[in-house]
């Protein structure tokens, strides 16, 4: 799911891909905090937040599906190996994002990444990474983070 939620957040909020990662980062949330909530007795706040993460399943469903058939699909791809400079401009154009990803992986450890949770961070970055090789968002106003 890490994978998924920062490769495909590389796109931003105004595409399927953008909003499919925003719509997973939701239902984990959720899940997590239900989860928290089990463990400390708190049942209906539990119940409250599995309904609450399973309530995103239609907009992930439809996003994530979309996302591969409109923003990721063959064309695509076709298109951006057809050009032998793209993925070089890509490499540019996510420089600095690329870049801060290296850096959290070095400075950052299971003890003090954000959120206590090494491995989502890590596949997170992951994602990251590896899809701004092939992808730009070059829509500022996309909310690409």
């Amino acid at each position: 799911m890490a994978l998924l939620i920062g490769g495909l957040n590389v796109l931003g909020d105004s595409t399927n891909s953008g909003s499919c990662s925003v719509a997973t980062t939701t239902a984990r949330t959720e899940a997590k905090q239900g989860i928290q909530f089990f463990n400390t007795s708190d049942d209906l706040e539990g119940f409250t937040s599995v309904h609450k993460s399973l309530a995103n399943l239609d907009d992930m469903g439809l996003n994530c599906y979309y996302a591969f058939v409109n923003d990721l699909n063959s064309a695509y791809f076709s298109n951006l190996f057809s050009v032998w400079w793209e993925i070089p401009v890509n490499l540019l154009y996510n420089a600095g994002a690329m870049w801060t990803d290296g850096v959290n992986y070095m400075f950052y450890t299971p003890e003090t990444c954000p959120s206590q949770d090494w491995g989502f961070f890590f596949f997170y970055l992951i994602g990251d990474f590896s899809l701004r090789v092939f992808v730009r968002d070059e829509d500022p106003s996309s909310g690409d983070t």
